[in-house]
């Protein structure tokens, strides 16, 4: 969405992409409040003082998974609508700054390495049980 801006949409065109993005933000809204009660569920399970099996988490993670998966099928239908309101030459354009940006990532990345992994999690006082 970021290239967006290189297209330099019309009035007409910003009107209609602002009303399709408002009505994917209605639609993911109320997934993202469910998606964040099941991850408030999660740690309230994990950080209890009693037992907690994979069993119990798996109903959860199950329900998480298809939110996710919804998400991701609203954010594709509405990256569809709006690429439909540009023109052909907008869409060059912006396929354009696109892959400027991807050679730009690769420089840096060919100056300073790829980004370092997260180091493996040890106990307090680094000792392995």
């Amino acid at each position: 969405m970021m290239t967006l801006r290189a297209a330099n949409l019309t009035t007409a065109q910003k009107d209609q992409v602002h009303k399709i993005l408002e009505a994917s933000h209605a639609q993911v809204k109320p997934l993202f409040k469910k998606l964040h009660s099941i991850h408030e569920q999660i740690a309230d399970k994990l950080v209890s003082t009693g037992k907690v099996t994979m069993s119990e988490l798996e109903p959860l993670q199950k329900e998480q998974s298809e939110i996710r998966a919804q998400l991701d099928q609203q954010m594709m239908e509405t990256a569809l609508k709006v690429r439909a309101v540009l023109t052909p030459a907008q869409l060059k354009k912006v396929a354009d700054v696109n892959a400027k940006l991807k050679a730009i990532h690769k420089q840096i990345e060919a100056l300073m390495g790829p980004p370092p992994s997260d180091p493996p999690l040890s106990p307090p006082g680094g000792q392995m049980p």
